[in-house]
């Protein structure tokens, strides 16, 4: 049951217990860095990067949407090169791609912005157009498994269609020279963010366009589900009728900022990031925190002109004992998702004991219930 996030009721003991115990599942990393070794990926492990770069083209492009001469107001279906569907279970799944928005500062591997649209082969008969689930990544997601699984489910369900991103150095859009997912510079990582929620923006107004009645719901888990957040925004500053749109983070976080604590921190290069030898860790610490910041969340809703419309629904689901993601950053995520309103934005928060790792083995039909939930909210509320 949803609880609202100003009246949250405290747990009882043995659901604290419980949770706590489940919080401990997160520290199976270390487990995994044993086994790993001194020569597991990092992140960071080529340094700072060229953060000047990336934050001008943040300022600049956030500048044209508020003007209006962004790619992505005007964004058309032109624009995309679309592969032939085909036909899986009981939907259509169409692959496409198109030029990032950050394409001149990506590598050559991450330039296309991939996507895939997973369609109900028989569209259900209701008074409602066509509803679009942006679903975004999760840290680390390289494929499309567990999306395309609730994305088959919401189809066959409800007849609603979802667009499957794959995020820049990730999956086929992983450079070469890239170990895993582990984003090798401070502001590639910056970068990342920046391009896939240009890239979430630009497909919601697409899809928004297609009919005056359709309706949007970004989603993602984890940092998915900081960049679903920031994504609406984005449309919102872009020109995107913000009555149309709902936003449902599946444990989420205002920035990349969680990485520099929890259990996260020891998957990073800290010796990369240090440029003199008397550069101390809580030094770095604080650098990192400092640089990770500017993509927050506030930053990028506080750029909304006045009078902008917000968006029409959030719904949240967040970890009690979360050990990847503090509970620090969770209510100053939650807190700053009502700004997405036009007022102050109502917005219900389902709370879980357990930390990360329990919230993935949740996450197909967990997150599937939160954007259920935000969708028919749109409609009847």
């Amino acid at each position: 049951m949803l609880c609202h996030l100003a009246t949250e009721v405290k747990p009882s003991l043995f659901v604290q217990a419980l949770g706590w115990a489940l919080g401990l599942l997160d520290y199976a990393f270390f487990l995994v860095k044993a086994l790993l070794g001194k020569n597991r990926p990092k992140y960071f492990s080529k340094g700072w990067g060229d953060l000047k770069s990336v934050m001008e083209m943040q300022t600049n492009l956030l500048k044209e949407c508020e003007e209006r001469t962004s790619e992505i107001s005007s964004f058309a279906g032109e624009q995309i090169d679309w592969e032939q569907p085909t036909r899986e279970d009981a939907v259509w799944i169409q692959h496409g791609k198109f030029i990032s928005p950050c394409a001149a500062l990506l590598p050559e591997e991450s330039r296309f912005c991939m996507f895939s649209v997973v369609r109900p082969c028989s569209p259900k008969e209701t008074n409602d157009s066509e509803v679009y689930i942006m679903m975004l990544p999760a840290t680390g997601e390289m494929g499309n498994s567990t999306r395309l699984i609730m994305a088959k489910s919401l189809a066959e369900k409800y007849g609603w269609s979802s667009v499957i991103i794959t995020a820049p150095f990730y999956g086929r859009r992983r450079p070469r020279t890239q170990k895993l997912f582990f984003v090798d510079t401070v502001s590639n990582l910056l970068l990342q963010s920046l391009a896939i929620v240009q890239e979430a923006a630009s497909l919601a107004i697409f899809f928004l366009s297609k009919s005056k009645s359709s309706t949007v719901c970004f989603s993602g888990f984890s940092w998915g589900g900081a960049m679903s957040s920031v994504s609406s925004a984005v449309a919102l500053i872009a020109g995107a009728d913000g009555s149309r749109i709902a936003c449902a983070p599946y444990v989420g976080s205002a920035s990349p900022v969680c990485l520099v604590e929890g259990v996260v921190a020891d998957a990073i290069d800290w010796n990369a990031l240090r440029e003199s030898k008397d550069d101390s860790y809580d030094f770095l610490k604080k650098e990192l925190y400092t640089e990770l910041n500017k993509t927050q969340l506030s930053v990028i809703s506080e750029r909304r002109k006045k009078g902008c419309n917000g968006i029409a629904v959030v719904r949240a689901v967040c970890m009690r004992n979360d050990q990847v993601l503090r509970l620090r950053y969770v209510h100053e995520f939650l807190s700053q998702l009502k700004t997405l309103g036009s007022e102050a934005l109502d917005v219900p928060v389902k709370w879980i004991p357990g930390g990360h790792a329990i919230a993935a083995l949740l996450r197909p039909s967990y997150q599937q219930e939160l954007i259920s939930e935000a969708v028919l909210s749109m409609k009847f509320d």
